[in-house]
């Protein structure tokens, strides 16, 4: 199947200034690089994360890109999301504090309470 994306940024013959090719300027260009250097190292950390500590544990620090990439958007863009994508934001975000807490409860150990003696076996 064809993605959306895909057939939107077919130009079609249509000339629309909005999909005309522009050469980025040295400044854009370094920006696009550090971009994406930084996106792949951020990446691979969270990869190599995997080896210190269980997946259920570490995915969830995953959803800290949420509220990062919102601080970052509302300095350079200065845009929030809307109401209903805060909701999911928060539903998410609770989610994945939810595992964080029960896996840290599941994962401690658990002293074996000893029964009381039996007041008629110590006679």
């Amino acid at each position: 199947m064809i993605g959306f994306g895909f057939v939107a940024m077919l130009n079609l013959g249509l000339d629309l200034p909005q999909l005309r090719m522009v050469k980025p300027d040295m400044r854009e260009m370094l920006l696009l690089v550090a971009s994406g250097f930084f996106g792949t190292f951020g990446h691979l950390l969270m990869t190599w994360s995997l080896r210190f500590a269980p997946s259920a544990t570490v995915a969830p620090i995953q959803y800290l890109e949420i509220p990062f990439a919102t601080v970052i958007g509302w300095l350079i863009f200065r845009d929030l999301p809307n109401g209903l994508a805060a909701l999911g934001i928060a539903i998410t975000i609770g989610a994945g504090l939810y595992i964080v807490f029960r896996e840290r409860a599941l994962a401690r150990p658990v002293t074996p309470v000893q029964p009381a003696p039996d007041p008629q076996s110590v006679q």
